[in-house]
């Protein structure tokens, strides 16, 4: 497993690079800047709702030419994990350049952000959790009904918005996960 990304060298960066070596992850591609600082997230947990501050940092400048210098990681590898803590226009380029060379392309859609619609043509499985799904499927981000109808509509309806991409919604606070929507992946030029 390797990470490709941008941190400062503070003590974020530092803890970060830490936590990516204790796993096993190569970190060869992680950029170290000084005029930026590396980015955090903060999530804030009241009565099993969840609200996340999200301040990109570094992480804002991963850009397409990134992406073109570790090209060769990238066709080393059989999938690719791509979230939106760095730009979308990265992520769509990275998606393409990743399905073109016929890889797995996986999107943790958080934190949640306006995609253009050929990003789904080029990935084959999406992550959201209860929040990102109500978006995505234009549903709204109130994700008060705690049952799994929600799920279920919401699955159903991001299916027929996006036909084309598998989705696994997760849950950690209600405990809902799994459910698939399987269709064959398509990447368009």
């Amino acid at each position: 497993m390797r990470a490709e990304t941008k941190i400062r060298a503070d003590a974020f960066g530092d803890d970060l690079l830490a936590a990516l070596r204790k796993e096993g992850i190569d970190v060869s591609g992680v950029k170290r800047l000084a005029d930026t600082a590396t980015g955090v997230a903060s999530i804030y947990v009241a009565d099993g709702d969840n609200s996340i501050l999200v301040v990109p940092g570094a992480n804002d400048q991963v850009t397409p030419a990134d992406i073109d210098q570790h090209l060769d990681k990238l066709k080393e590898a059989d999938i690719v994990l791509l979230q939106l803590e760095i730009p979308v226009e990265t992520v769509f380029y990275a998606a393409r350049i990743a399905k073109s060379l016929g890889k797995k392309v996986i999107l943790n859609p958080a934190p949640a952000r306006e995609l253009p619609q050929e990003l789904y043509g080029c990935i084959d499985y999406m992550t959201p959790n209860r929040t990102e799904l109500g978006r995505y499927a234009g549903m709204g981000a109130d994700t008060s009904d705690t049952n799994s109808d929600f799920l279920r509509l919401a699955m159903r309806r991001l299916k027929e918005l996006l036909p084309r991409v598998r989705s696994c919604a997760k849950n950690s606070h209600t405990g809902w996960s799994g459910m698939r929507i399987l269709a064959p992946a398509i990447c368009g030029n």
